[in-house]
């Protein structure tokens, strides 16, 4: 993921569980990877579909689209 502006939903995110952006960035990054390494065929299939150069907006975009399809 590449570093965007200051991203709202990060923030807020980050705000609401008294931590700050990176922290939460650090973890989306880390369910990502881990959901790349998943034994689920599909879920690997969803998460190699976003670029590595992703901002942060589009990886939080995906995991939205995500949250309301499941």
């Amino acid at each position: 993921m590449k570093h965007t502006e200051n991203n709202g939903l990060i923030k807020r995110v980050a705000d609401r569980h008294g931590v700050d952006g990176d922290a939460v960035l650090g973890g989306i990054r880390e369910a990502v990877a881990a959901a790349q390494k998943s034994e689920n065929s599909e879920a690997r299939a969803f998460w190699a579909s976003i670029p590595k150069d992703a901002s942060e907006l589009d990886v939080v975009l995906r995991i939205t689209e995500l949250l309301r399809v499941g």
